[in-house]
């Protein structure tokens, strides 16, 4: 494959999986604490799990950022809670966030490698992620926990920019701090073409790699 000074890559589903043991925790807030109609485990964790999507497509659809605290309101109202008020949403998103750093998430593999080897060789490289349960902030924690924080220069975060991919500004903020001297310079590296295909707007290349047959050690 042709190689890149620059490259930036998704996170979710592209450099990592969730850990299955963190959204049974996550849910287990909801269930033991939140749950003033008495709903089952499983029927507690679809809601929460289906705010955590819903919101996720709507940021998609509207380039905009779908808060974390928003997520939980949703998930809170159809839960039958009635008494929610801010200090509860800022406790548990404070509780999500730990639960995520006690339950990292996983490597795909071929990850670490493979940033690694671009890293040496003077590639540079950046991460462009959209943002749900878990801040941006949280996200940096954890890729220190897995080792490959070291790797990249710029961390871009959703929730952080208030835009999320495909919003084509996103992508203008990769640029703007990695100043190659064109966009075609660029790597994007993702698994979601309609996500990370915004990249293509900005003349970004794009190297879709996971929900197809290509990987990421593909790169090297």
């Amino acid at each position: 494959m042709e190689q890149f000074k620059y490259y930036s890559f998704d996170l979710w589903e592209t450099l990592i999986t969730r850990n299955p043991a963190f959204r049974s925790k996550r849910d287990n807030i909801f269930f033991k604490t939140f749950n003033p109609q008495s709903k089952s485990f499983e029927e507690v964790s679809e809601i929460v799990s289906g705010c955590g999507k819903e919101g996720s497509l709507c940021s998609e659809l509207s380039g905009t950022q779908v808060t974390c605290k928003h997520m939980i309101f949703n998930a809170l109202v159809k839960l039958g809670v009635t008494d929610i008020n801010a200090q509860m949403l800022s406790l548990i998103e404070a509780r999500i966030q730990e639960l995520f750093i006690q339950n990292p998430p996983i490597l795909y593999a071929g990850t670490k490698d493979t940033l690694k080897a671009l890293f040496e060789r003077d590639a540079t490289l950046s991460l462009v992620s959209n943002t749900g349960y878990v801040l941006g902030e949280t996200i940096t924690e954890a890729l220190s926990i897995l080792g490959i924080r070291k790797y990249f220069s710029y961390l871009i975060y959703s929730d952080e920019l208030g835009i999320s991919k495909p919003n084509p500004q996103i992508f203008q903020k990769l640029l703007s701090l990695n100043k190659p001297k064109k966009p075609m310079d660029v790597m994007h590296v993702g698994d979601n073409v309609n996500a990370d295909g915004g990249c293509k707007h900005l003349k970004i290349n794009y190297y879709q790699i996971n929900s197809n047959k290509s990987l990421i050690t593909d790169l090297i």
